[in-house]
Formats: C-alpha cells, structure tokens, sequence
C-alpha cells in the first residue's frame, strides 16, 4: 500500500474552513497528522494529511484532494509526495 503526505493551503481562510476541510477529507479516507513536539515547537501546517491507497497514484491523490480544498477555498493549493 503506498502512503501520501499530503499539505493543503487555503490561502485566505480561517479556522472555520481548516475544520471543514479536515471533516470533508476525513470522510474521503484522508488522516490528519497530528504535529510532533521535539524540544522546542514544532507545527505542521493546519491541513496536513496522511492517505493510503493500493490503486490511486499522486495525481488521483492530489486531484481528490484538491477538489475538496477547492470546495472550501478557490484559492487552496495542495501539495503531495510520497512516504
């Protein structure tokens, strides 16, 4: 099974649509990943994500991803790698 981090700006948002990002991606199988503390702070951006797929590549990741960013913030722009 591959793995994808996933990072998505909204460009002028707030937290309101942070949270209604995260619920629509956690509906479409995407994890939150939850920022580490290692000695002093360390933050993620606010829509950092985690999705798994056996059939799905980087641009089919990407594109879901998007489209639901895009339903939030026409101005979101999404980043994707492989873990």
């Amino acid at each position: 099974m591959t793995q994808y981090n996933v990072l998505i700006n909204l460009g002028k948002a707030d937290l309101d649509d942070y949270t209604l990002l995260g619920r629509t991606l956690r509906k479409l199988g995407f994890d939150e990943m939850k920022a580490a503390q290692v000695g002093g702070d360390f933050r993620l951006m606010p829509a950092s994500y985690r999705y798994s797929s056996d059939v799905e590549d980087m641009t089919a990741v990407r594109d879901k991803a998007l489209r639901s960013a895009k339903s939030v913030s026409a101005g979101a722009v999404v980043l994707v790698s492989k873990v």
